[in-house]
């Protein structure tokens, strides 16, 4: 079981913060999660054979193509947008530099 001044360590170079009623969820969370990997490294992967023609080894690429024609739904996007300005749509800002 992970202690809760590693949890604290693993916090810190994680660069997160983590409260004091976060440290057993975030115990626990942590311990299934190292479990699942303990179980990963069981897997011997040696026994595994590559089979190429297997369809379920083989990537499924499509054929590069247009699917639909270039434009057809700018028409129906601009529509839907609240407003524009010097043939651009004004979209609400996601990122700001604000630091509080």
């Amino acid at each position: 079981m992970l202690k809760a001044e590693e949890i604290r360590r693993l916090a810190s170079l994680s660069r997160l913060a983590v409260s004091e009623e976060e440290l057993a969820g975030l115990g626990q969370d942590l311990e299934k999660i190292l479990a699942y990997v303990a179980r990963l490294n069981e897997i011997k992967l040696s026994d595994t054979k590559f089979d190429p023609t297997d369809p379920l080894t083989v990537n499924k690429m499509r054929e590069d193509s247009e699917p639909h024609p270039s434009g057809g739904y700018s028409d129906i996007l601009v529509e839907q947008f609240s407003s524009g300005r010097n043939g651009f749509l004004e979209v609400k800002p996601i990122l700001t530099n604000d630091k509080k």
